[in-house]
């Protein structure tokens, strides 16, 4: 084990890296939403399509 000590520099280096994966993650994370809500709505379509293709039952 010979590391040698993290200077300011190592330690703004690290950090402004991690700022970075944090942002892309955040960027991620709001894809993975806007993609849930539109995988909502479709399932919502094609619900309201599958209830326009039953047909109706007339109770007599």
């Amino acid at each position: 084990m010979d590391r040698k000590p993290l200077d300011l520099n190592d330690i703004k280096t690290q950090l402004d890296d991690l700022e970075a994966e944090a942002r892309v993650l955040a960027e991620f994370i709001q894809y993975i939403r806007r993609a849930d809500a539109h995988l909502q709505d479709l399932a919502q379509a094609v619900e309201e399509l599958q209830q326009l293709n039953t047909p109706a039952r007339i109770h007599a």
